[in-house]
């Protein structure tokens, strides 16, 4: 059950960056969003319970695996209170 809300998060985030004009990507066989120039991944953290939003300045930063992590989002197995959090995140500090 909880690989199924992961999947669905996961799917849902990545809809949700491509409406907001963020460009697609694999790099090192991970889902990569860049926009403005700056490189993001969106990752479940098991051992934290969380999902972080990790960023890279460059793309030589997001293919050396260089990334800060910027934000993080408590997963608390309710989707929506999840997405919610990663959209309000998203266009409050990342989208112009």
């Amino acid at each position: 059950m909880e690989k199924q809300i992961l999947s669905s998060i996961e799917e849902k985030a990545h809809n949700f960056l491509i409406e907001t004009g963020f460009k697609f990507e694999v790099i090192n066989g991970e889902r990569i969003y860049e926009h403005n120039g700056h490189f993001h991944k969106f990752t479940h953290v098991k051992g934290l319970s969380c999902f972080v939003i990790e960023s890279a300045e460059s793309k030589d930063e997001a293919i050396n695996n260089l990334y800060e992590d910027s934000d993080l989002i408590p997963f608390s197995h309710n989707e929506d209170e999840v997405l919610f959090a990663f959209r309000n995140i998203i266009m409050e500090y990342y989208v112009d």
